[in-house]
């Protein structure tokens, strides 16, 4: 009988069993929920973490690049001075040897007037034949008059400042 008397009792009592159910799945859902909350804090702090590790490797990479430029910059800076001060002292010092062969020149220009003009020669000096390898030239100067052989210093001298303005170019470092 005490099989019958259960039955009895939860035909009797079964909302009594229906509420124990439900209140043992609420303890389990309430644990759970309780469960995933740490789970979900956990979760925040890692990606919390990750976000504040991104951030400062973004900073870290802004500075760098920031950095470089600053140093790119500066080098730039550095190389256009060393660039100018290099074709300034070319360009004095190119100047400098032309107007030298222009005053030489004019010297002699002046001195071979005085010379001509002084009618101090006794007899005509004759021209350089062919066979000796004269071209007729007045100067004397490698065949060339004297304008000529200005021309020819002054395009010397350019070609050798340009030869030293690209020799110290190539000396600056980048």
């Amino acid at each position: 009988m005490p099989i019958l008397a259960i039955l009895t009792a939860v035909r009797r009592y079964w909302k009594v069993g229906v509420f124990v159910a439900l209140l043992l799945a609420i303890g389990v859902q309430t644990w759970r929920v309780s469960s995933l909350k740490a789970d979900v804090e956990t979760a925040r702090d890692k990606t919390a973490a990750t976000q504040a590790a991104f951030d400062t490797t973004v900073a870290n990479y802004r500075a760098a690049a920031e950095r470089a430029r600053a140093a790119d910059a500066a080098n730039v800076a550095r190389v256009k001075a060393e660039q100018d001060t290099i074709t300034k002292e070319i360009v004095d010092d190119f100047q400098t040897r032309l107007a030298d062969a222009r005053a030489r020149a004019e010297r002699l220009r002046t001195a071979a007037a005085a010379t001509d003009s002084s009618g101090g020669r006794d007899a005509p000096v004759p021209a350089p034949s062919a066979a000796t390898g004269g071209t007729g030239q007045a100067t004397g100067q490698g065949g060339l008059s004297g304008a000529d052989a200005l021309i020819a210093t002054e395009n010397s001298l350019q070609l050798m400042a340009l030869i030293d303005w690209v020799e110290a170019q190539s000396r600056v470092e980048n």
